[in-house]
């Protein structure tokens, strides 16, 4: 079925390209673009401790990305890049990974009216997205998240989300900015469930303050509904009283789920006498949250206030010297296993049974990056996150590993684009 759908959406393209076309005008325009980069990390401390990851593990990357976007006829643009990449697989074994060429990126953009000032976009296929422009590694928590489990994931120097799916985007009045996206769940299990989200964002004419908000009614379609609501007694959903009943029928955990958002940015600097001697990122001052499912859910999701995330932070300002250096700090009551849709068993009121730590809900990073020259950069993080380790092909440990309050991590990344 899938496939099927890849066909259709090619064969769709190539249809509006055909009928917006202009004869006068048959170019198309290649342009390469890419990036090669080493990177080096130690893991201080994690919790929990398994076993699976050595104490104070040291690992190390290279990773090169090849992408190539085509335009057609200045209205259809189709982007089709993937990475390869070299290191350590984070585990005890100490065994090298070598990650074939990896898709990361296919889609195509149609754009609709002026092409050079387009209203209306639309983009299909396997793409890249990000809604919060100041984040760098806290925080995009409409698509980096679940509902039920509310799991949050981050990567470093990569604070966006893959989307598969389509994209319908436009710009009213050159500051107000919507986006429409019906996607298919590729990341978690089970697979290609159909989300349908909305966005909308505006930015001051002055640029002084950018704020946004979202909704995403997660695995909306589910493919496999007994897979997306397991019906077993161990998933039955239970409160004080006993099983709870809907209508007479019996009440199961689901992944189904709506997630909301909002988002602020504060930037002084149109008021500051000596804006002229800061970076464009100096002084912002911006923070997001979202509630990861609306509905209480009995014993298990009783408090609506754990399923929210809060995330603030600020761009220190370096005067040029630096491009940005951003402090982040997060607040979130619950963090569950990735799979499961019940939460872990430790809470903030008693140790882990297992390792006897109490468990944080504080996350922190610093993110930095300098521009050494032209198309070289140095990029840096330090913090306690919701680092998680991942497989050769890319698949997201399904615990998180920065649960204990003194636990933490370091990356530096040396980067050469083009």
């Amino acid at each position: 079925m899938h496939l099927k759908m890849c066909l259709f959406i090619t064969a769709l393209f190539f249809i509006l390209q055909g009928a917006f076309a202009k004869d006068d005008d048959p170019s198309i325009k290649i342009t390469p673009s890419g990036f090669a980069y080493y990177q080096i990390g130690q893991i201080e401390s994690y919790t929990p401790d398994d076993g699976s990851l050595l104490p104070k593990m040291f690992d190390q990357h290279f990773n090169g990305r090849l992408t190539l976007s085509a335009v057609i006829n200045q209205r259809l643009q189709i982007i089709v890049g993937g990475e390869a990449e070299l290191g350590s697989t984070g585990t005890t074994d100490l065994d090298k990974k070598i990650t074939p060429f990896i898709l990361k990126e296919a889609q195509g953009i149609y754009s609709f009216g002026d092409p050079e000032i387009s209203f209306l976009q639309i983009s299909a296929g396997y793409f890249p997205f990000k809604y919060n422009p100041e984040s760098t590694n806290l925080g995009e928590y409409l698509f980096r998240s679940g509902a039920y489990p509310g799991y949050v994931i981050t990567d470093f120097d990569f604070s966006k989300s893959r989307l598969m799916g389509f994209n319908l985007a436009s710009t009213l009045f050159k500051n107000l900015h919507l986006n429409v996206l019906f996607t298919s769940e590729y990341k978690e299990p089970p697979y290609f469930d159909y989300s349908l989200s909305g966005l909308v964002g505006y930015k001051l004419p002055n640029k002084m303050f950018d704020f946004g908000a979202g909704i995403c009614f997660n695995r909306l379609i589910p493919i496999s509904p007994e897979k997306t609501t397991i019906k077993e007694y161990s998933n039955i959903v239970k409160d004080q009283n006993g099983v709870v009943m809907e209508n007479g029928d019996t009440v199961y955990y689901t992944k189904k789920g709506i997630k909301v958002m909002g988002r602020l940015t504060f930037d002084p600097k149109p008021f500051l006498p000596f804006a002229d001697l800061l970076g464009p990122s100096d002084f912002k001052l911006y923070g997001e949250f979202a509630i990861l499912g609306l509905k209480d859910y009995g014993t298990y999701y009783p408090d609506i206030t754990r399923r929210i995330p809060v995330m603030v932070g600020f761009n220190v300002p370096c005067f040029k010297m630096v491009d940005i250096v951003s402090l982040e700090f997060e607040y979130y009551g619950q963090d569950p296993s990735l799979w499961a849709n019940l939460p872990d068993a430790v809470s903030k009121d008693k140790p882990d049974p297992y390792t006897g730590q109490v468990r944080s809900y504080f996350k922190w990073s610093i993110y930095g990056v300098k521009t050494i020259t032209k198309g070289l950069a140095l990029k840096g993080l330090i913090g306690r996150d919701h680092f998680r380790g991942t497989d050769p092909v890319g698949n997201y440990d399904p615990d998180d590993r920065m649960n204990g309050p003194y636990d933490w991590h370091y990356k530096l990344r040396i980067m050469y684009s083009f």
